[in-house]
């Protein structure tokens, strides 16, 4: 509750009490690790999320969150392999599978970052964040048809998925639809009022439909 809050230094001093008390609460050294992330302190949610895979070597979420953390970190390959012992505990862990993907997209491996996703769309078909990010790597690839058929699937799955909508905008852009990218640019705009990137596009596309 405290760090819903975002009352951060209290909801420490709480787990650190439940800790206190059990030592190998598990649960409580997760959200305090949770908690540092949330405050940027990557070192030390590092350090609690080895502490609960100490206790319980098989804490999938754990394995997950130590990788998210790594990943902020740009240790890329640490954050791989945090996600690669989440999956051998979990092999239906969409959120990792699609993690996973980030970091290969990030790397460059666009290949096996889209097989990624297309796991976790295959454990979760509606993963709407999934369809999304299989887009960015096909319009990485320069495949905007396929990537197009992702970002309309995304949208499908969840109408207020303003990224989705802002990537579908940029595809059309790319093709050189410019009424439909500021249609999808508009909606992104519309959910999400403070996206300057959107907002910048559309001023240059309404003066070019201007010239």
């Amino acid at each position: 509750a405290y760090a819903e809050k975002g009352d951060f230094d209290q909801a420490i001093a709480s787990y650190n009490k439940a800790i206190e008390i059990n030592p190998v609460n598990s649960m409580a050294w997760n959200n305090k690790g949770n908690v540092y992330s949330k405050q940027g302190n990557l070192n030390e949610a590092i350090n609690c999320y080895n502490k609960v895979i100490e206790i319980n070597p098989n804490d999938s979420t754990a394995w997950s969150n130590k990788g998210i953390a790594y990943s902020r970190k740009k240790d890329l390959d640490k954050a791989i392999a945090c996600y690669e012992k989440a999956i051998e505990i979990n092999p239906n862990y969409s959120g990792v599978w699609n993690n996973k993907g980030n970091i290969y997209s990030e790397k460059g491996d666009l290949d096996k970052a889209i097989a990624c996703y297309e796991k976790a769309i295959e454990i979760n078909p509606n993963y709407s964040i999934a369809w999304n990010n299989k887009g960015i790597a096909l319009s990485k690839k320069r495949n905007l048809d396929k990537a197009m058929e992702c970002y309309i699937k995304a949208i499908e799955i969840n109408p207020n998925d303003f990224m989705a909508w802002n990537n579908r905008g940029t595809t059309y852009l790319e093709k050189g639809d410019l009424d439909k990218a500021i249609v999808c640019y508009k909606k992104t705009i519309e959910i999400d009022p403070n996206n300057q990137a959107a907002n910048l596009q559309i001023k240059k596309l309404e003066q070019l439909q201007l010239v």
